[in-house]
């Protein structure tokens, strides 16, 4: 995160956990606004900002209906969540129409080939690789049984070439 340049910009980040990044970017000076599904982050940040006596605001809602006009914010910061979202593409793209024209965005989402995936999933992740390399770029999940679908997983993975819609300011994630 660039923290010294965030003084006097709105960031919004998404996905709040225990609210640590969040603290520190309102810290830096930043208008700041953190958005979580959860009641627990929204309330958890709120309570840390108080404490903190720092400014900035928490609201409950969906990285995949971002309930802010387009172009709202110089930087969006989200670090491990867009990829539980069941819809990662369409949560992206919220994540580019709320950035001003030259914005920035830090988006941190897991690798669908991953070493962690490999041993942990390692026939989803072949199956995976094999449909990629098929020309599928569907995001792949397991059923309830272990079996391959391709119904929206409950954590998408991403690889470098299909995760960003195609912006001219787009940079791979």
């Amino acid at each position: 995160m660039p923290f010294d340049q965030l003084a006097g910009k709105s960031v919004l980040e998404i996905g709040l956990g225990y609210g640590s990044v969040s603290q520190a970017v309102a810290a830096a000076g930043a208008q700041l606004t953190g958005l979580d599904i959860a009641a627990g982050p929204v309330n958890w940040l709120r309570h840390r900002l108080a404490l903190a006596g720092l400014p900035g605001q928490a609201i409950q809602g969906s990285a995949l209906d971002i309930p802010f006009p387009e172009g709202n914010f110089d930087h969006v910061v989200t670090i491990g969540c867009l990829h539980h979202t069941g819809d990662l593409k369409k949560a992206i793209s919220e994540v580019h129409r709320v950035l001003r024209p030259g914005g920035t965005a830090i988006i941190m989402v897991y690798s669908a080939t991953s070493h962690l995936r490999r041993l942990k999933h390692p026939a989803e992740t072949l199956h995976y690789v094999r449909s990629v390399a098929a020309g599928s770029d569907e995001p792949l999940a397991l059923d309830k049984h272990g079996r391959p679908t391709s119904m929206p997983p409950l954590t998408d993975g991403s690889r470098r070439k299909s995760c960003l819609p195609q912006r001219p300011h787009s940079r791979a994630c």
